[in-house]
């Protein structure tokens, strides 16, 4: 996958295994925490669930991903998390970052519900939050949060760094 790719896909997940991923989360036993951007001045206030990070689960969760796994060919992951934004907060727009700065892997975003908000690229390209849909890319390549004005009061997102199998010999 080059630089410049960005693939995205709707429908990723089959019927079931996408109403059972959501109505999980959506349910009001689902745990959510305070959290900040994890970028310097972004200022960035929001919920998230940390399913994986530092090379273990975090989350009794976890097994929600497993459709994930196999879809994306995923062999070893690096971060997974919900991140949940509200669109009654001031920034509209986050800084543009690279997800995992210090190591080339795969960014995948899976958009949990429709609105008008999004992901933007630094490059200009605008991929809208849409049900069901998953955006694949370099982790390397900068992009950034749009908050939505319109719709749900929440915009909800899974955000995945892998490595993906390599069978290439």
């Amino acid at each position: 996958m080059s630089l410049l790719n960005i693939k995205e896909q709707k429908s990723f997940l089959n019927e079931n295994d996408f109403k059972v991923f959501k109505s999980t989360i959506f349910s009001d036993k689902f745990p959510w925490f305070i959290s900040g951007s994890d970028y310097k001045d972004d200022n960035n206030k929001m919920l998230s669930h940390v399913f994986y990070i530092y090379n273990s689960p975090s989350s009794k969760y976890y097994n929600l991903l497993e459709p994930f796994f196999e879809k994306l060919e995923i062999s070893s992951l690096v971060r997974a998390k919900l991140n949940l934004t509200s669109k009654k907060s001031k920034n509209f727009k986050s800084s543009f970052h690279k997800d995992i700065p210090r190591i080339s892997c795969l960014t995948s975003i899976f958009y949990i519900n429709t609105n008008d908000g999004g992901t933007e690229f630094e490059n200009g390209k605008f991929i809208k939050s849409e049900e069901n849909k998953i955006v694949t890319f370099p982790s390397q390549l900068k992009h950034r949060v749009v908050r939505h004005k319109k719709g749900d009061d929440f915009r909800i997102v899974l955000n995945l760094n892998y490595y993906k199998f390599d069978i290439s010999l």
